[in-house]
């Protein structure tokens, strides 16, 4: 599959949400690179390739940045894919000192577990909606020798396992870019995929329909926020910002870039991603 350089298509701007001033929208959507990178996703989560790599053991480790022999379980997405999936965890680990950490949408831990053994967070709490996620990232606790309290796993739909009276100074969710129309079902069958509840579990973590679960994020994350606490929202080229900067602000949050990088993914042919670390603060 080709894959053509990020920001060199041309597009034109979908406003949604309340705000209807273009320049509020610093990184508008683009529909092309969009239904390409959909195309990745589905070849990178859904691709036989994939399962070939987890044959013999149904796991695989990878050295990572002050991470050796990290774990990476069958059907959960790889942090070697994209190297954003370290850009935003050593960042965040600067922030983290003495404070409260939710790393939402974990998949294998990667950030969670960085920040817990780099970061000298207060506690740190990690969810995802994946069995197979939650479990990966119990391995690696156990093998960084991280326990509770201090660090501890939730299967949880967004904030659905995370007790209400529960609050953090900084919630991290390098969210699915993709906001399809259809349900993943109806992706898989349209382009002759299998259909398994792990498929279409290791999916999620890519495409969100209509950005659902981002939605949710962003309206009930306040409930969970110190004073002083903030979202970050790890975002890319083909991410949906205007819906993100129309959620922001119909929830009444201050919404900047707090870093932004460009990133080469090998997998895709070398092609230059531009990622974005949008910051949430409750007005």
């Amino acid at each position: 599959m080709m894959f053509e350089p990020l920001f060199k298509i041309r597009y034109t701007l979908d406003m949604e949400g309340p705000t209807t001033n273009p320049n509020a929208y610093p990184y508008p959507p683009m529909d092309e690179e969009r239904k390409q990178f959909l195309e990745y996703v589905l070849k990178m989560y859904a691709g036989q390739e994939e399962d070939e790599r987890f044959a013999a053991t149904g796991e695989i480790t990878v050295d990572l940045p002050g991470m050796e022999h990290f774990i990476v379980r069958k059907y959960v997405y790889s942090p070697e894919h994209v190297a954003v999936a370290m850009a935003w965890p050593e960042y965040i680990s600067q922030k983290t000192r003495g404070k409260a950490f939710l790393d939402m949408g974990t998949g294998t831990g990667v950030a969670a577990v960085y920040v817990a053994l780099h970061g000298e967070p207060s506690h740190v709490t990690a969810t995802d909606i994946a069995p197979a996620a939650v479990e990966n990232t119990k391995a690696n606790a156990e093998q960084y020798h991280l326990t509770e309290p201090f660090f501890t796993v939730l299967e949880s739909n967004v904030f659905s396992a995370v007790p209400s009276n529960e609050k953090f100074d900084i919630m991290f969710w390098n969210f699915p870019w993709n906001a399809p129309d259809q349900d993943i079902e109806e992706i898989l069958k349209e382009h002759n995929l299998p259909i398994t509840p792990e498929k279409i579990m290791q999916l999620r973590a890519g495409l969100d329909k209509q950005y659902e679960g981002v939605r949710r994020f962003i309206a009930e994350g306040k409930q969970h926020l110190n004073k002083d606490g903030y979202l970050l929202l790890g975002a890319g080229g083909p991410s949906r910002h205007d819906i993100i900067y129309g959620e922001a602000e119909k929830q009444s949050y201050a919404i900047e870039v707090a870093e932004e990088r460009e990133m080469v993914v090998d997998k895709i042919g070398n092609a230059k991603l531009k990622v974005i670390l949008y910051r949430l603060t409750p007005l």
